[in-house]
């Protein structure tokens, strides 16, 4: 939530995910993007999530992470947050990582939004597979509802 509010000032961003299904299609991200669109406290209308496809893509990210793995090598003992603080300013040389320190309060829990919704599985007891979610002032939610066997 803080990134958004701080650093995105598009309307229509547009997040890329893997498609590790535990991570990025879970209901906790789904009712995040709703309440990102809704509330006026962020610029953002509409969210497009595009899904790479698994073992012929990777994210901007990975190599990032790739980098800070190979400054960890240089720092053998890390164990508390501000250790990880330098080795990630120092994984990259001319133009280093910008680190934030996040406090309690800048962390957002999805438990109360958790609690205004039914939960994916339709009155018949069969669940529901998101497969295309859009995100918008409309709040639409796509999905996808397995064939009957």
């Amino acid at each position: 939530m803080y990134y958004v509010k701080i650093f995105v000032s598009t309307k229509d961003p547009i997040m890329y995910s893997d498609q590790c299904k535990g991570q990025n299609r879970n209901i906790k991200l789904s009712l995040l993007y709703n309440f990102i669109t809704a509330s006026s406290d962020f610029s953002v209308t509409n969210i497009n999530d595009k899904f790479l496809c698994s073992g012929h893509s990777y994210l901007f990210c990975d190599q990032d992470f790739g980098l800070i793995e190979k400054a960890k090598k240089y720092h053998p003992n890390v164990y508390v947050p501000s250790d990880w603080e330098r080795v990630i300013f120092s994984a990259q040389n001319k133009n280093p990582f910008q680190v934030i320190l996040m406090e309690k309060e800048l962390f957002f829990s999805t438990k109360r939004l958790e609690a205004n919704i039914r939960r994916k599985i339709l009155k018949s007891k069969q669940k529901v597979e998101l497969l295309r979610l859009s995100y918008s002032l409309s709040t639409q939610i796509m999905t996808k509802v397995p064939l009957m066997s």
